[in-house]
């Protein structure tokens, strides 16, 4: 009982921190705020993570564990997937985690302020843009650009940038990627293996950024 109240206690503060730096960024937090939107206190806050710092640290890490599920998402080939509608599909779902869910969304956010950035998006998409075979420095640059561009504009309306909005990107976009744009879904792929969201249970996916093979 002691142990779940403790994490329960812990994860209110995780959350309450999230909001606060998803919306106000690291420097303009105070660990007021992060008591008052967490309903907690400054010595379980200090307790459980001992600074600010290590709060935000421990935000990026659960951030960086979705991406790596985006990245899983974007490489599997196990359901015919194709790298034009991974490309799509990672779009959409970014957007989706950048609106639904306040420890990704300020994940991004702390990301992108810290001193070395992941900015895992990056390879990601040149990875994805190279097996199309129709990459070009213009697509790259404007798909590079999508993902933080998603972010400034939802900042303080997180769903501001929604499926509409990326599937309009997308039909501008195809006609430029491929010769064969009506072979795509640009409103995203609905997946077929609700218990599997990956659809490639036992089976590996397609080399990953960084990866070969």
């Amino acid at each position: 009982m002691i142990q779940e109240r403790a994490e329960l206690t812990r994860n209110k503060i995780i959350y309450g921190a999230a909001q606060a730096f998803a919306e106000y960024g690291f420097a303009s937090t105070s660990l007021t705020q992060i008591v008052q939107l967490s309903g907690t206190t400054k010595g379980a806050l200090y307790f459980h993570f001992g600074s600010k710092e290590r709060l935000a640290e421990e935000i990026r890490e659960r951030a960086n564990e979705i991406w790596t599920g985006m990245e899983d998402l974007a490489s599997c080939r196990c359901d015919g997937r194709v790298a034009v509608q991974a490309l799509i599909d990672f779009t959409h779902v970014f957007a989706r985690n950048l609106a639904r869910d306040t420890v990704f969304r300020a994940g991004f956010r702390l990301d992108g302020e810290h001193s070395t950035p992941r900015e895992r998006w990056i390879p990601m998409i040149r990875l994805l843009l190279d097996e199309t075979g129709s990459a070009s420095d213009g697509m790259e640059t404007i798909l590079v650009a999508l993902v933080p561009g998603v972010d400034a504009l939802s900042r303080h309306r997180p769903g501001r940038i929604g499926a509409r909005t990326i599937t309009a990107v997308w039909e501008t976009l195809l006609p430029v990627l491929t010769t064969k744009p009506s072979d795509y879904l640009p409103s995203g792929r609905p997946h077929p293996h609700p218990d599997d969201p990956l659809g490639c249970a036992g089976r590996p996916p397609a080399s990953r950024p960084g990866t070969s093979g």
